[in-house]
């Protein structure tokens, strides 16, 4: 079963970009909210 599934598993060098890909914009966009919520006070 594994011989079958394991050549559509990407690898870690494609995962981890795709890992980037998401978290950088979140973390930037957290970023924004916190110095927004930092303004306002």
């Amino acid at each position: 079963m594994l011989e079958v599934i394991a050549p559509f598993i990407p690898d870690m060098f494609v995962f981890l970009q795709a890992v980037i890909v998401f978290v950088v914009p979140y973390s930037i966009a957290k970023f924004y909210s916190w110095m927004h919520s930092l303004e306002k006070e």
